[in-house]
């Protein structure tokens, strides 16, 4: 009888641990997610002059140029 015991606990212990690891790998996908949506969500509430890039050092050396 106690092996019996023995083999349904590693059994459910077994099942416990894969849910386990489920439930780990969904949070993870889950805060990457939230992560994105964070940093899209700062981007909109930036004004719009933070979002400009800035001009490739070329550009730039041409802007003094006439100074």
């Amino acid at each position: 009888m106690k092996a019996d015991k023995k083999t349904t606990t590693d059994h459910i212990e077994k099942e416990m641990k894969l849910l386990i690891e489920k439930l780990n790998n969904e949070n993870a996908a889950l805060g990457k997610i939230l992560m994105k949506m964070a940093e899209e969500k700062e981007d909109k509430d930036k004004p719009p002059g933070d979002q400009r890039r800035e001009k490739p050092e070329k550009q730039r050396g041409n802007q003094h140029s006439t100074e």
